[in-house]
C-alpha cells in the first residue's frame, strides 16, 4: 500500500466509457516513496481517496482481500487485444474495428472446430 498527500487534479472520459483520473502529488517524496510509486507505474489496483491518511485497520477486510486480477474473462481478452493493437495497429486502424475483425477470427477458429 502507498500512500501520500495528492489532489485530483483532472477528471477525463475516454472513448471506452472509463475515466482518466490525473492525479498531483501535493508534496516532495522521499527517494524510496519516488521508486515504490514508480514502481506501481501502469499497474492496476485499488483508488481510495480519503480526506486523512488511512491505516491498513481502517480499509474493510472485503475490500482489502479482493485480488486486483478478477476481471470477467472477456474483460481480460478485451484488454489484451487492447495492448496488442495499441503496439501494432494503432496508426492504421481503429481499436473497434481491429476488436470486432480479431474476435471473429477466434469465432470462426471454435466454430471450425464443432461437429
Amino acid at each position: 500500500m502507498f500512500q501520500t498527500p495528492a489532489q485530483i487534479a483532472k477528471i477525463e472520459t475516454l472513448a471506452d466509457k472509463t475515466l482518466k483520473l490525473i492525479v498531483y502529488v501535493a508534496r516532495e517524496l522521499e527517494p524510496e516513496q519516488e521508486l515504490q510509486l514508480f514502481k506501481l507505474r501502469k499497474s492496476e489496483g485499488w483508488l481510495v481517496f480519503a480526506e486523512n491518511a488511512l491505516k491498513e485497520k481502517d480499509i474493510p477486510k472485503s475490500q482489502a482481500d479482493i485480488k486486483v486480477n478478477e476481471k470477467s474473462p472477456s474483460s481480460r481478452l478485451r484488454a489484451i487485444l487492447f495492448r496488442y493493437w495499441e503496439q501494432n495497429y494503432s496508426t492504421k486502424t481503429e481499436f473497434e474495428m481491429f476488436r470486432d475483425m480479431e474476435m471473429e477470427k477466434i469465432i470462426d477458429t471454435y466454430k471450425g472446430k464443432l461437429n
